[in-house]
């Protein structure tokens, strides 16, 4: 496969990308952007207590 039409397809997918999760986000109510902000919230003190956080 040439390089660039490999370099094509992998930029052609990002933009696929980007545009569905903009989309996405931008018909989030204000119930999901809650619940994702809780989830990142929580998950970033989890990540901070490291290995010591015993489940």
């Amino acid at each position: 496969m040439d390089a660039f039409l490999l370099a094509f397809s992998i930029v052609d997918y990002f933009w696929d990308c980007w545009w569905e999760f903009k989309l996405y986000f931008l018909h989030l109510t204000k119930f999901q952007w809650m619940l994702l902000s809780t989830a990142s919230v929580l998950s970033g003190f989890l990540c901070l207590r490291g290995d010591k956080f015993r489940i």
